[in-house]
């Protein structure tokens, strides 16, 4: 697919300002835009036929919603460069 330019949609979310906000800056962190953590996570569902990370019942506390974000960006690191080369 080098050099070829993939089809996009659009995909509309609901979502807490505050997660969203969150969200951003952790990505910005990263490198990344949100648009390019979905992807990533959506790739790598794909690529897993999974869901990425552990879900469980009985999260106590909004820190664990941090960490399960986390949790799930942390296996985009070695995909990373090859997302930002595909959108070149």
């Amino acid at each position: 697919m080098v050099g070829e330019e993939m089809a996009t949609t659009n995909v509309t979310i609901r979502m807490d300002e505050d997660l969203k906000r969150q969200a951003d800056e952790l990505f910005a962190e990263m490198g990344m835009s949100f648009t390019t953590a979905v992807n990533v996570f959506t790739r790598q569902a794909i690529r897993e036929r999974r869901i990425p990370f552990d879900i469980f019942v009985g999260s106590p506390s909004a820190s664990v919603d941090r960490d399960a974000v986390e949790a799930a960006l942390s296996f985009s690191s070695d995909y990373l460069e090859d997302f930002k080369r595909m959108a070149k």
